[in-house]
Parts: structure tokens; sequence; C-alpha cells
């Protein structure tokens, strides 16, 4: 879908300690991963994992966002709307990504 749109891909990586999954997601073929490694993540809470994809989203600005359909986590209705201000965030760029 990138490719015929012309983007790069990017992935959200929440929760603590979260340096593998990181890597994993550029191994999977994002080009930018967002992390947001915080101790308070650590365990899923659907509100506080919501204002940090608000956040991430509102600054990124993605073209298109897309969400797991497992029925558990962040629904795009959710994460529309106010930005959050709250929880470090910082990008990863594949080696060679712009």
């Amino acid at each position: 879908m990138a490719s015929e749109l012309g983007v790069t891909t990017g992935a959200i990586v929440l929760g603590s300690g979260v340096d593998a999954a990181a890597a994993a997601a550029i191994s999977y073929g994002a080009d930018t991963v967002y992390v947001c490694d915080d101790p308070s993540l650590k365990s899923f809470r659907l509100n506080p994992y919501t204002e940090v994809i608000k956040k991430v989203i509102g600054e990124v600005k993605p073209t298109i966002v897309l969400f797991p359909a497992s029925g558990r986590g962040p629904r795009p209705e959710r994460c529309s709307g106010l930005r959050s201000e709250h929880r470090r965030c910082g990008r990863r760029a594949r080696s060679g990504a712009a």
C-alpha cells in the first residue's frame, strides 16, 4: 500500500523495555519506528496507550493509520481529536531510510 501511495511506512511501539520489539518492527519493513518506552506503559491500559498513539499521530500526521482488528486496544475513533502531552516518545529510522 505504501509503495502505491508513494509514502514511507511507520510503526508505533509502546511499552517498557521495547528495544527488541522496535528492532522487529524495522525487520518487518517499517521505515520509521516511533518508540514510546516508559515504565508506566509496561502493562496494557487502554487510556494511556490511546493518549500516546494520539500524540504520535498528531505530531507525525501520517497519510493512513492502520489499527489491528483484534477488538482489544486503541480504536481509531478513540485516537482522533485532541493531542496528548505526556510520555517520552522518540523515533528510530531504518539505516538508509530518509
